[in-house]
């Protein structure tokens, strides 16, 4: 919770700030985090979208903390995912499927 308690002080947070508050908000993976993230990616520029290791935080984020809708919705934005990107909404899905 710190580190998020830390990002919401940041102004203007780089794409980098934003990986690691995404990474912080999968660690806790709950439910209650979810509207904090859809927050905070509605907010980040646009320009961040092109950050593949962003996008991929974000899916992480949103796939450990149940909403898989939101974290697919991201990944059909991607024209070229990575490997990476396509690993973590695999994850997302199989985590929807199993528990």
């Amino acid at each position: 919770m710190k580190a998020i308690d830390l990002f919401q002080k940041a102004d203007n947070p780089d794409d980098i700030l934003c990986i690691l508050f995404f990474n912080a908000c999968a660690q806790i993976a709950s439910n209650e985090i979810s509207p904090m993230m859809e927050n905070i990616s509605e907010k980040i520029p646009k320009s961040f979208y092109y950050n593949k290791r962003l996008l991929t935080s974000m899916i992480n984020g949103f796939t450990r903390c149940h909403n898989v809708e939101r974290a697919e919705s991201i990944f059909q934005q991607i024209k070229n995912p990575s490997i990476e990107t396509i690993g973590a909404m695999m994850k997302g899905k199989i985590l929807l499927v199993y528990g």
